[in-house]
């Protein structure tokens, strides 16, 4: 069987510092794609995610990030998790992404609303967060 490994980046650790930050820069997603790959013992991520992200974060710089890691063949696709329609609506006009995680349930269908039909008319993947 095959295996897609997938994992995702922003919610930064600092040593020192309680529970976790945010950091969607260039500089933080391109070291830290490096040390996922170390403690996954691969060398490359099949699908790179941006664990959230908001409308105020430097989206360009983010992109960028990504393009080049996919560029170099440390990532083969990358795509963002959100809640946001006004987020994946910047990502999906300006960005490659190939997927969005979404919450999506029979109890949350909030989805349906806007980020479903605007995946679907770009060929953007779901991955449903918190069907169950």
């Amino acid at each position: 069987a095959d295996v897609i490994v997938a994992t995702k980046v922003g919610n930064r650790r600092e040593p020192g510092k309680e529970g976790w930050s945010w950091d969607p820069s260039k500089a933080y997603i391109q070291a830290a794609v490096k040390e996922s790959l170390r403690r996954l013992g691969t060398d490359y991520i099949d699908l790179y995610q941006l664990h959230g992200g908001t409308i105020g974060d430097p989206i360009g710089e983010t992109i960028e990030a990504f393009e080049e890691l996919k560029r170099d063949g440390l990532i083969r696709h990358y795509g963002i998790s959100s809640i946001r329609p006004n987020v994946i609506r910047e990502y999906v006009r300006r960005s490659g992404i190939v997927s969005v995680m979404n919450q999506y349930s029979m109890l949350d269908r909030r989805a349906e609303e806007e980020v479903l039909p605007l995946l679907a008319e770009h060929e953007i993947g779901l991955i449903a967060r918190g069907p169950l």
